[in-house]
């Protein structure tokens, strides 16, 4: 078997990420684990790089890349004897345990921390700039520094972390919490059908204009994992994916994506470029103009 130093698996291994115009920061860590890192300012990059056995990577800018990009070393290093692919098996499988293990502490850490903060937050006020703009009201939502705060519930509705949405529109998330899967809902009576969006102001004017339970999955990605847990906690209930109408053509396919999990349906804004808060906040204003 060819052998391969940590370095040169290092140098292939940036020069991959280089090729897909993704810089990787000055020291790389290939253990294993999930490592995010700033582009151009924004937290846009990820990597995660493994050493043991065939080395092999991903890479992802968030603003460029939709899905995360593999890289392998050369097929000159891949010519393993059966009991060295036993070893490699193993190192995954432990290296994995390890890292789950990691992340369970860390979302810990941040549902704590989530608790903490969302007792701190008082309930939002009507007039939030916000709230103002997107023409929609706070259905619990709370005000934390001026900022909005949104909570996440994991399956089991236990807060898991929050979301943080600022005057202007720009949003975060609590370090470290967790956001796969967990979702927040608007509207505490039941209905059948429900509706799922991606964002807190989509779900919101869904729900006043519906009048249907909205839930929220906080972001594309995240809209199949949430279908199936409504799903698993309402097996018969209709399930309605609002998506995006992206320019990209994401929003669309994860809303389709998503409906096709639970066997449910896809309701798109009418106008490309568009989400159904953008709808119905364009209908309120030619009423109000019309008046």
């Amino acid at each position: 078997m060819n052998s391969i130093s940590l370095a040169e698996i290092i140098s292939q291994f940036r020069a991959f990420a280089l090729e897909n115009d993704v810089e990787l920061p000055p020291s790389i860590h290939a253990d294993g684990g999930n490592h995010r890192f700033k582009i151009a300012g924004k937290l846009n990059g990820y990597y995660r790089l493994h050493s043991n056995g065939v080395p092999c990577g991903f890479i992802q800018n968030w603003a460029l890349h939709s899905e995360p990009l593999k890289w392998v070393c050369g097929s000159e290093f891949k010519e393993y004897s059966p009991e060295e692919r036993r070893q490699y098996a193993l190192e995954r499988e432990q290296a994995e345990r390890q890292r789950l293990a990691q992340q369970t502490v860390m979302h810990q850490n941040a549902a704590n921390t989530a608790a903490a903060l969302w007792a701190k937050a008082t309930p939002a006020p009507p007039d939030h700039p916000y709230l103002q703009r997107k023409q929609i009201l706070p259905h619990g939502a709370k005000v934390l520094n001026s900022s909005l705060v949104i909570p996440l519930y994991d399956e089991f509705l236990k807060l898991a972390s929050l979301e943080f949405i600022a005057d202007d529109g720009s949003k975060r998330f609590l370090k470290s919490g967790r956001k796969s899967g967990c979702f927040w809902w608007i509207g505490h009576q039941k209905t059948d059908p429900v509706m799922l969006a991606e964002g807190y102001a989509t779900a919101a004017s869904l729900h006043e204009n519906t009048g249907l339970q909205t839930y929220i999955a906080f972001d594309a990605g995240n809209l199949a994992k949430v279908a199936q847990v409504i799903r698993r906690k309402r097996p018969a209930v209709q399930i309605v994916v609002a998506g995006d109408n992206d320019h990209s053509g994401k929003g669309q396919q994860a809303a389709n994506d998503a409906a096709f999990a639970v066997d449910g349906l896809v309701s798109l804004p009418p106008e490309l470029g568009t989400d159904w808060n953008d709808f119905y906040c364009a209908a309120s204003n030619r009423e109000a103009s019309n008046g």
